[in-house]
């Protein structure tokens, strides 16, 4: 199991409409940062993303881990922690040689 670390800078230009005055980050943008966190963590670059659930909302400026942890058929698991709870789980799958 492989784990890596990112937070969202409480300036990002993709905060702006989510949602004024009260931020959280998109979920889009969680799930980019999930994917370059499995490619820099040695993982293999994933192809296309199985599934996602978002379970509480990350703020920005906050701590975010991602555990990873390869299953069967070429997919990843990973669960994205912040300030002790789990804000993202899902699936990835990775290209298989």
């Amino acid at each position: 199991m492989a784990t890596s670390e990112f937070s969202i800078p409480v300036d990002h230009p993709a905060l702006a409409g989510h949602f004024p005055g009260n931020p959280v980050v998109p979920g889009a943008l969680m799930l980019d940062e999930i994917v370059a966190a499995l490619a820099s963590s040695g993982g293999k670059a994933p192809i296309a993303i199985v599934a996602a659930k978002f379970l509480r909302p990350l703020l920005p400026g906050k701590h975010c881990s991602v555990e990873f942890s390869p299953q069967q058929e070429g997919r990843v698991q990973f669960v994205c922690r912040s300030q002790d709870q789990v804000v993202a789980s899902g699936q990835l799958l990775v290209e298989v040689r």
